[in-house]
């Protein structure tokens, strides 16, 4: 779930920030810190925090501003989910195309309708799902309600790029898909009674 890699950045030191005791290290952590906050890094992950600065390397300096570029190598812990890795999320949204889930910091994962128990329906008026469990000759109705705590099993995340032609619909960088299909899996409360 949290791993940490290893990236090279290129990044720009405003002139505001040198100073005779200026510790390199300590003020390229914070502006890597700052300028990768909550960004999704292509076929990794979500980034949480800079964890150390392994080296640096002076590249330029603009002349009439004294702003410098600077190569830097970091090591950074980075979120994202493993497939097969099993969690528990509150259900945020139930609409025809399926279930999405919030884990608090990453709302970007869901629930295809295929992947959610056979046989449910989704209802409109009430804007849930219900699986339809037949034991023996009764039915029994199971709901899947926002605001719930669901467990889910990981299927794959995929990563999206962003480009010119897909400026006109919001695109999520990161997306995990997950499942409900198997035992145990499903909101909490279908399993504690």
């Amino acid at each position: 779930m949290f791993q940490i890699i290893e990236l090279t950045k290129r990044i720009c030191i405003p002139c505001r920030y040198f100073s005779r005791n200026v510790d390199m290290h300590e003020l390229l952590l914070l502006l890597l810190n700052r300028c990768m906050y909550n960004k999704v890094i292509y076929n990794a992950g979500l980034f949480i925090i800079v964890t150390s600065v392994e080296g640096y390397e002076i590249l330029s300096a603009i002349m009439n501003k004294s702003d410098l570029f600077v190569n830097c190598r970091f090591q950074c812990l980075i979120f994202n989910l493993i497939e097969g890795e099993t969690m528990v999320a509150k259900i945020q949204e139930c609409t025809p195309q399926g279930v999405t889930l919030n884990l608090n910091f990453y709302k970007s994962l869901a629930i295809d309708s295929n992947y959610l128990p056979n046989p449910s329906k989704f209802e409109h008026n009430g804007r849930r799902w219900v699986w339809i469990k037949k034991i023996g000759i009764d039915e029994h109705y199971f709901s899947i309600n926002v605001k719930e705590d669901a467990r889910f099993k990981v299927l794959k995340t995929r990563f999206n790029r962003f480009n010119l032609l897909n400026q006109q619909r919001v695109i999520e960088p990161m997306i995990t898909m997950a499942t409900f299909k198997q035992d145990l899996l499903g909101p909490i409360d279908w399993w504690i009674r």
